[in-house]
C-alpha cells in the first residue's frame, strides 16, 4: 500500500500520467477515433457496442512466463476465477478514452453455461458470456460484451449524432459520416 502511495505522489509531483499495463485505448485505431471525436466529427455519442470475447483456457493453467502450473499449486489467479466484468479494460476502456464519457449505471445478465475447463461454474467466474448495458454520463447506452466463448470477438462500433465507426468487424477501421444510415462507408488508415 505504501508503494502505491509513493507512486501516486511521484506521478502528481511530476505532472505525469501513470498507465498500468493497459493498451487497448491506445491502439492506432482508438487514438485516431479519439482525435476525431474531440474534433466533433462524430457529434454526440448515441450508442456503442464493444466486445472483448476471448477464450483463455490455456492461460488459466500457466504462469505469466508461460510455464504450466505445477500440480498442487493454484491456477493463475484472475484468469481462473475472476468475473469477466472485472476485466473490462479492453472493451469499456477504449469507449471511455475515445469519448471522455463515464459510466453512470450498469445492468448485467451474465449467461450461466460455462465452457468446460474453467474452475468455476456459471456466472461465478470466467468461462461464460458476460454482456452488460451501460448508461454513460451523456445519457447514451453501451452494450459491452466480455467473456470466453467458442468465437473470439474484438469488435467495436460507435454511433454518434453525425457519424459512426466500425473497427475489427472484418474490414479494419471504417467510418460512415453525415448523420445518415445510408451514407457511404469508407475505410480509414489510422497510422
Amino acid at each position: 500500500l505504501a508503494e502505491g502511495v509513493r507512486l501516486v505522489e511521484a506521478v502528481e509531483k511530476h505532472g505525469l500520467v501513470y498507465n498500468l499495463a493497459e493498451n487497448y485505448p491506445f491502439t492506432p485505431e482508438n487514438m485516431y477515433l479519439k482525435r476525431k471525436w474531440q474534433e466533433g466529427l462524430f457529434g454526440e455519442l448515441m450508442y456503442a457496442e464493444f466486445d472483448y470475447v476471448h477464450e483463455i483456457r490455456p492461460l488459466a493453467y500457466v504462469y505469466l512466463d508461460g510455464l504450466p502450473v505445477k500440480p498442487g499449486n493454484t491456477a493463475h489467479n484472475w484468469r481462473s476465477w475472476l468475473s469477466f466484468h472485472y476485466y473490462c479494460t479492453h472493451s469499456l476502456g477504449p469507449i471511455m478514452n475515445i469519448t471522455g464519457l463515464r459510466p453512470t449505471r450498469v445492468v448485467s445478465l451474465p449467461s450461466e453455461p460455462t465452457l468446460p475447463g474453467f474452475l468455476n461454474k456459471g456466472c461465478q467466474g470466467m468461462g461464460n458470456a458476460t454482456p452488460s448495458l451501460i448508461s454513460m454520463s451523456n445519457g447514451s447506452v453501451i452494450r459491452n460484451l466480455m467473456g470466453g466463448t467458442t468465437n473470439d470477438s474484438h469488435m467495436q462500433r460507435l454511433w454518434g449524432t453525425r457519424g459512426a465507426s466500425e473497427n475489427g468487424c472484418g474490414g479494419g477501421l471504417n467510418l460512415r459520416l453525415g448523420g445518415r444510415g445510408d451514407s457511404p462507408k469508407f475505410a480509414v488508415n489510422p497510422s
